[in-house]
C-alpha cells in the first residue's frame, strides 16, 4: 500500500473494526510508524518531540492492551501481520514526507477515536479516557506536526 492511500483507511468507509482490537492495532501501527521515521530523522531538530509522541502512542498501546486483556484476549495474528505489512511498505524519504505521513496517521487516529465515542462496544469509562486523554493528545500531535511541516516549507 502506498503512503498516499493512507487516508483511504477511513473508519467510516472501511471494514476496519472499531472495537478494542482495531484501536490497539492502530496504536501499535502508530508506534511502529514513529519508530521507523525517527530512525530516518534522528538529526531532525524536532526529534525529541517526535520521540515524545512515540511514547504517547506506546502509553496508548499499553492502555488498550490492558483493556483488551480484561475483556477479550489478545489481538489476532491477522491484524498484527496486516500492520507489519502496512508499516513495511511505507518507507518514507525526506523530512516533509515523513512529517506528512505522521500527520495523516494522527488525523486517522483522531477520527477513529471520535468514531469510538459513539460505539456501543466501548465502555463509558473507556469513552471518558478517550475524551480526557487520547483526543487531546491526538489534537496536540496534529497541531505540532502541522507546525513542523510549515516550518520546513519556509
Amino acid at each position: 500500500m502506498q503512503l498516499d492511500t493512507f487516508n483511504e483507511l477511513n473508519p467510516f468507509e472501511s471494514n476496519i473494526p472499531i472495537e478494542l482490537e482495531g484501536i490497539l492495532i492502530g496504536e501499535i501501527a502508530a508506534t511502529e510508524a514513529y519508530e521507523n521515521i525517527l530512525n530516518q530523522l534522528s538529526d531532525h531538530p524536532e526529534a525529541n518531540r517526535l520521540q515524545s509522541f512515540y511514547h504517547d502512542h506506546q502509553d496508548a498501546v499499553d492502555y488498550w492492551k490492558h483493556q483488551m486483556t480484561v475483556s477479550q484476549g489478545e489481538p489476532s495474528d491477522v491484524w498484527k501481520n496486516a500492520v507489519k505489512a502496512f508499516i513495511g511498505s511505507n518507507n518514507v524519504v525526506g523530512n516533509n514526507k515523513a512529517i506528512a505521513a505522521l500527520l495523516k496517521g494522527e488525523e486517522y487516529g483522531l477520527n477513529l477515536y471520535k468514531y469510538m465515542l459513539n460505539s456501543m462496544k466501548i465502555s463509558p469509562a473507556q469513552k471518558s479516557y478517550i475524551r480526557t486523554v487520547f483526543l487531546p493528545v491526538q489534537e496536540a500531535h496534529m497541531q505540532r506536526l502541522a507546525g513542523m511541516k510549515l516550518a520546513q516549507n519556509h
